[in-house]
């Protein structure tokens, strides 16, 4: 009886063996996967995103951009003028000039 109550644990013991070595095998190979992928940041996804998408689509997309670029542009048309520094036309051109140029918008870039 003590034999057979042996037998039956090497034969869990031997079982249990064998699920750590097949999932151990399985991570390493998911370790290996991950590793070969390139890294995808959010940019990239996306431009690819945009790239796969079908022409009636991108036509939906430019409208949206249209329209989200739109309602911006009236949002700040709206709160400039209440502003009374950027009342005066001269300096809000200096200011937009300034903006732009630290952006480098103004700048020719050349390579």
């Amino acid at each position: 009886m003590a034999k057979d109550s042996q037998e039956q644990r090497q034969a869990v013991i031997d079982r249990i063996a064998a699920v750590v070595a097949a999932r151990t095998e399985q991570l390493a190979e998911d370790l290996e996967f991950e590793q070969s992928q390139p890294e995808l940041n959010r940019s990239s996804y996306v431009l690819q995103w945009r790239k796969n998408l079908k022409l009636k689509h991108q036509i939906i997309l430019g409208l949206l951009n249209f329209a989200g670029i739109t309602m911006i542009w009236i949002a700040v048309w709206g709160i400039l003028p209440m502003t009374p520094v950027l009342r005066e036309p001269w300096v809000a051109f200096g200011l937009g000039a300034a903006i732009l140029a630290c952006l480098g918008v103004l700048a020719r870039r050349t390579l």
